[in-house]
């Protein structure tokens, strides 16, 4: 009888950052027997889970490999290496997102603290509603300074006026340009190239964000490619 090998199934984690200040997080990894994403608490009580530690889930999948979703016109020609990986392999694992509700001020802290060029919006289940980056707040602060959105009211019968917070709903693009984690890596590269931008949410096959990948993950892997070492 073969024994199966055993794999090491990479962890993804998804923080979702709110406006009142909580945090929810949930782990995940693409498991090749179910075909799409799962959380550890599946992992832990699947029969093919040998252990889950920080390194990730050790199992003994029933396929080697997750399946990658081709496409009618990459089955004609000739593969690159970039047809060849899943964005899964490339993608940044662990993404930190935002609701809209959540603070500028909180959304900039965030953003120079975990050293990242932008976020996926979510709403509280962690489907993508959009995306908000560095330019975005470096444009709004361009074009409007520090001045913010002027309320009038009244309280105790004294005329009030209150600059009311701005938030990232009304920075954010609303719309977020997104791929599944089973697509190849040159699909992504023809979404940056033709949509203009350097961030793409990526997504399970339940449609929420489980990465985040960039210009600069693909420069990485590129760099790899031709046997340059990561120095990050």
């Amino acid at each position: 009888m073969t024994k199966r090998k055993i794999r090491t199934l990479p962890i993804r984690t998804r923080k979702i950052v709110a406006g009142n200040g909580e945090e929810t997080i949930a782990r995940s990894v693409l498991c090749p027997t179910h075909g799409e994403a799962v959380g550890l608490p599946v992992c832990a009580e699947c029969v093919r889970c040998e252990r889950i530690d920080a390194e990730g889930v050790r199992c003994t999948p029933e396929m080697a490999q997750p399946t990658m979703r081709w496409s009618p016109l990459l089955r004609r020609m000739l593969p690159s290496a970039a047809d060849r990986v899943a964005i899964a392999d490339v993608m940044s694992r662990d993404v930190t997102c935002a609701r809209a509700d959540v603070s500028v001020e909180t959304l900039t802290g965030l953003l120079l603290d975990a050293d990242i060029g932008a976020v996926p919006v979510v709403d509280g289940e962690g489907f993508p509603v959009g995306v908000l980056a560095k330019t975005d707040l470096l444009r709004d602060h361009w074009e409007n300074g520090d001045t913010q959105e002027v309320t009038d009211e009244i309280i105790d019968g004294v005329h009030v006026t209150a600059r009311a917070p701005k938030t990232v709903r009304d920075l954010m693009m609303p719309i977020a340009f997104t791929l599944r984690e089973d697509d190849p890596l040159s699909r992504a590269a023809a979404v940056m190239a033709t949509e203009r931008v350097h961030h793409l949410p990526i997504v399970a096959a339940d449609g929420r964000v489980v990465g985040m990948l960039s210009s600069l993950d693909f420069v990485r892997w590129v760099a790899a490619q031709s046997g340059y070492a990561d120095q990050a």
